[in-house]
């Protein structure tokens, strides 16, 4: 094969795929036949007027569409069997599938049943979802009649919730009335909540006065109302805080006020503390909590960090500080090493700590001028030993220079002592070597270091 045939093959197939794309799409969005005349200059005579031949293709889609079910074409005269049957043979070609899938989707919107069943006959249950899908849109009867006759396959539940679930994306309530008439047995409870699941995306206030109408099961209406709620909280935060009531297990009530402190926190901080604020006390703090971990991970940390400083005291009450502290740590350490002075002093060693922790992954000497620019020195020995602690089993050597900014003599030897001898578990020639040039230690304790490192070695 030559460069230039093997690159007109793959365009070709390149070309395929989008065709066969551009069909899928016109098939599932209900646009197969165009609602514009297509203009044209091909015409044909018929019976003295001119009629442009693209307007007669749709004239003949149209009458096939408006015949009834009992005059639709057998496949055979379609042709989708032997044509999927063809496409079968080309194991694992992308574009094949992908044709098998435009096939089975227009001969679901000609005849399900058929398609249904030559499907089941030669096992191919990866396209069922794209005929449920179809007939689903068109809520056919003689497909919810076919999954009743087929109800006890074991796939009987997944195609049955792929068609009521398409039925639903159309029409909710005729989707439930279909469910109730229907033989799903056991099926039928999961089925259900299929429906409400997709109506409560499509409008959770008509979803929940549904179920507020209905006769079901208390424990089956408090699970799906919990469901219709959570999804509330997303398109209407203020309304569904507002129905929490009605959810009487303590848990579920719980779980919808968070849902709605997450979508708040989007709206900012403030009117949110008040909204949770006015919760009773055993909802408050899993809420608030909620409220300020979801909003410090998505904040601006500068915002945060002026948002915490002036209210330190008060979130720490509320355990709301350490929970805001350590999501700017994750993101942005530096800034709170850089912002410790706005803290009220009682906070700032927490801050330090938190920071810290967020510099784990850039232990470095390079961050010695953010410590350095704490003016506080206990705090800036607690920022050098929180440092070399956390670096000792990473980089021991970092950790000497850590702990040798440490002013506290006492302190500064007892971490230096923990950096040397990690050090040189890993390279005792330069650990004894940072030892004779430290000024921490006489010679006396020198060689007693040394020793105790060679003889543990």
């Amino acid at each position: 094969m030559t460069e230039r045939t093997r690159k007109l093959r793959i365009c070709g197939q390149y070309l395929l795929v989008f065709l066969t794309g551009f069909c899928a799409h016109a098939i599932f969005s209900g646009s197969l036949v165009p609602n514009t005349p297509i203009q044209t200059k091909a015409v044909e005579k018929n019976d003295g007027f001119d009629l442009p031949v693209a307007n007669l293709a749709v004239a003949n889609v149209t009458s096939k569409q408006q015949s009834s079910s009992d005059q639709i074409s057998p496949p055979e005269q379609v042709g989708y069997e032997e044509r999927i049957l063809t496409l079968l043979t080309r194991q694992g070609d992308a574009v094949s599938d992908a044709h098998i899938r435009v096939l089975a989707g227009q001969w679901a919107a000609d005849a399900p049943v058929q398609a249904l069943d030559f499907l089941l006959e030669n096992q191919l249950y990866d396209y069922f979802e794209v005929v449920m899908a179809v007939a689903g849109k068109q809520a056919d009867v003689r497909v919810q009649e076919w999954l009743e006759q087929n109800s006890g396959m074991p796939q009987f539940g997944y195609w049955s919730d792929s068609f009521y679930r398409s039925v639903a994306k159309v029409d909710p309530v005729l989707a439930l009335e279909q469910i109730g008439i229907s033989s799903l047995g056991s099926h039928q409870s999961s089925m259900l909540s299929t429906v409400i699941d997709e109506w409560a995306l499509l409008d959770a206030g008509a979803a929940l006065n549904w179920l507020q109408e209905s006769n079901l099961p208390l424990e089956e209406l408090e699970s799906l109302r919990k469901t219709v709620l959570l999804t509330f909280a997303e398109q209407d935060p203020w309304q569904a805080s507002g129905l929490y009531l009605s959810l009487s297990n303590s848990g579920d009530q719980r779980d919808l006020l968070i849902a709605v402190a997450r979508k708040l926190s989007n709206e900012g901080i403030s009117p949110a503390v008040d909204w949770a604020s006015g919760l009773p006390s055993h909802h408050q703090k899993p809420v608030m909590a909620q409220l300020f971990g979801t909003w410090a991970a998505q904040a601006e940390p500068s915002n945060i960090v002026d948002y915490a400083s002036e209210r330190a005291g008060v979130l720490t009450q509320q355990s709301l500080f350490q929970i805001t502290i350590s999501e700017v740590a994750a993101r942005a350490p530096e800034l709170l090493l850089r912002r410790i002075g706005d803290f009220p002093d009682d906070a700032q060693s927490l801050v330090i700590e938190k920071a810290v922790v967020g510099l784990q992954g850039n232990l470095v000497p390079d961050n010695a001028i953010l410590i350095d620019g704490i003016e506080s020195e206990s705090l800036r020995d607690f920022a050098w030993e929180r440092m070399a602690s956390y670096a000792v089993s990473v980089s021991p050597e970092n950790a000497f220079k850590f702990s040798s900014n440490i002013a506290n003599e006492g302190q500064r030897r007892h971490y230096l002592a923990l950096a040397v001898r990690a050090w040189a578990q890993q390279n005792e020639r330069a650990a004894i070597s940072a030892i004779n040039a430290s000024s921490a230690w006489t010679d006396r304790q020198k060689r007693s270091l040394v020793d105790n490192i060679r003889n543990s070695n």
